[in-house]
């Protein structure tokens, strides 16, 4: 038997059982903490703070779910995008190519590692036939979590990235001393970034041809290697992916329709819940869905400066306006750093900067050139048959997985059920 068993189901449910009592908390947090997470993970603020821990360590399996979901429907809309708004036709085919066969093939692997299901294989349909007999209970008990829990949880969630970004960057976010350091290297990464796109050429829309192609190659050799199985370096004119490419295309372009059964904006709220849950979890070690989730964040939370936060908060929006702009910022709310420290910070964004440009660019003109070689062998001939993929199937795939790594709950029974 091969469904979705009812009784993890129910071990679902019971999971999420105090969550509701567990968001009896008040916050006063600053409006704008994606906008400083997203400036925490860029290059110039780490090599400001001469930061040695990397912000790209392992992520959870709901963000890397969330990741997947996004990587997917960008493919969708790189592979249907006009060459004509590209710098040249043959750079455009590629990497649409490229994105389209990626991916199917992450398609591929989310299928088997969540559903356990081989879509290369011939039993793929029926065994995707068995398993949709049991969706619409499924669909239920899905519907039937706290997904209203997220209003309260979406802001928790950013703040606990924000303090894991900040850790992971050498500060310590109850250090008195710590705003006046942020601030000063999101000051010294607007000074260099200012100053990189003052000094950009023509040369620079080459480059950059260069390194998409390059990250679409990467992208791609990974993506076959996990769904199908396959070394794209080691297949010598591409015919073992073919052969796996046609089988998946045809399993793909028969699959049903689940359109009726079940709605992608549910997937992505659970997916949504579940990230929000374990970013808590990760930064500030509160289980939200345990007994004592309320005294785990009040002692994870006390001694934490709101305002200082809310000065890191606007010097990162004032990025555009340049490091004297934000300099002013963070002035106003008492957390400016010294003049010493972020002219320092501004040489060491900018070194940085010129050194990385410079180690990258024969790596990325050789994965380039590996992809033209692809190209050359078939690869847009392999990525023409392929259909759209099925971003229902694909999302409830990574959700089962996700629920199975940060729940331990296995929703998916080869046996019948006791």
């Amino acid at each position: 038997m091969f469904c979705f068993c009812s009784i993890p189901q129910l071990q679902l449910l019971a999971k999420f059982n105090q969550l509701n009592s567990n968001l009896n908390f008040g916050l006063n947090l600053p409006p704008g903490l994606p906008g400083l997470l997203s400036a925490l993970h860029s290059p110039g603020v780490a090599a400001a703070l001469k930061a040695s821990a990397a912000l790209g360590a392992k992520a959870s399996a709901s963000a890397k779910a969330q990741a997947a979901i996004q990587a997917a429907a960008k493919a969708q809309a790189a592979a249907s995008v006009s060459a004509k708004a590209a710098v040249s036709a043959s750079a455009s085919a590629s990497l649409q190519a490229a994105a389209k066969l990626t991916a199917a093939a992450q398609f591929a692997a989310a299928m088997n590692s969540g559903l356990g299901i081989n879509m290369t294989f011939p039993s793929a349909l029926t065994m995707l036939e068995a398993l949709l007999k049991s969706l619409a209970g499924l669909a239920a008990t899905l519907a039937a979590l706290p997904l209203d829990a997220l209003a309260k949880l979406l802001p928790l969630a950013d703040l606990a990235r924000v303090l894991d970004a900040m850790k992971k960057l050498g500060l310590d976010p109850l250090h008195p001393g710590a705003a006046a350091q942020l601030n000063g290297a999101l000051a010294a990464n607007a000074a260099a970034s200012a100053s990189a796109s003052a000094q950009a050429s023509a040369s620079a829309s080459a480059s950059a041809q260069a390194q998409a192609q390059a990250q679409a190659a990467a992208a791609l050799s990974a993506a076959v290697k996990a769904g199908l199985g396959i070394n794209l370096a080691a297949d010598v004119g591409l015919k073992a992916t073919a052969s796996a490419l046609g089988a998946l295309s045809s399993n793909m372009s028969a699959m049903p329709s689940l359109d009726k059964l079940l709605s992608l904006a549910l997937l992505l709220s659970v997916v949504e819940l579940l990230s929000a849950l374990a970013a808590i979890k990760a930064a500030l070690g509160v289980d939200m869905l345990g007994g004592n989730a309320l005294s785990q964040l009040k002692n994870a939370l006390s001694g934490l400066n709101m305002g200082a936060l809310a000065g890191a908060v606007a010097a990162s929006g004032s990025a555009s306006a340049g490091a004297a702009a934000s300099a002013g910022l963070s002035a106003s709310a008492g957390l400016s750093a010294s003049a010493g420290l972020s002219a320092s910070a501004k040489a060491s964004a900018s070194a940085s900067a010129k050194a990385s440009a410079s180690a990258s660019a024969k790596a990325s003109l050789a994965a380039s050139a590996h992809l033209n070689a692809m190209m050359s062998a078939g690869l847009g001939n392999l990525a023409a048959g392929l259909p759209a993929v099925p971003m229902i199937p694909l999302a409830l795939a990574l959700l089962i997985e996700t629920i199975m790594h940060e729940l331990g709950i296995d929703l998916v029974s080869f046996h019948p059920c006791q």
